[in-house]
């Protein structure tokens, strides 16, 4: 599809390019295979997704992420994990990429996090 615009002194034509979005999940990974598992993993708010490193958002409290307004073309995301406690880690690619084709939005993008379970407090008893 075209758009054309004709005066006497101008005439300008620019193809129509529809527009396209990125979305995705960060979740907790419960049994880390990277997946999300409905039964067994929970959504992971405010958690900081960039897009080629330069355009960032926030997941939301259902864990879900979205770039809107994209051209075609290849795009880079990744979870920013840098202020993650020590004890985290991807339980997925911590980049993925993604190529947009004209009209096409992508849902596919998934981060999986995963963090040990806190062992209970140790308590030591003295005897007297």
């Amino acid at each position: 599809q075209e758009v054309s615009f004709n005066r006497s002194d101008v005439d300008l034509s620019f193809p129509l390019v529809p527009v396209q979005g990125l979305r995705g999940l960060v979740f907790y990974d419960a049994n880390r295979n990277g997946l999300f598992d409905e039964d067994s993993d929970q959504p992971l708010a405010k958690q900081y997704v960039l897009l080629d490193d330069s355009q960032g958002t926030m997941t939301g409290a259902d864990g879900k992420f979205a770039f809107n307004n994209l051209a075609p073309g290849e795009y880079g995301v990744r979870l920013v994990a840098d202020y993650f406690p020590d004890d985290w880690s991807l339980t997925s690619p911590p980049r993925q990429i993604v190529v947009l084709q004209s009209g096409q939005a992508s849902t596919a993008l998934r981060f999986g996090v995963y963090h040990p379970p806190k062992a209970p407090a140790s308590v030591k008893i003295k005897q007297f």
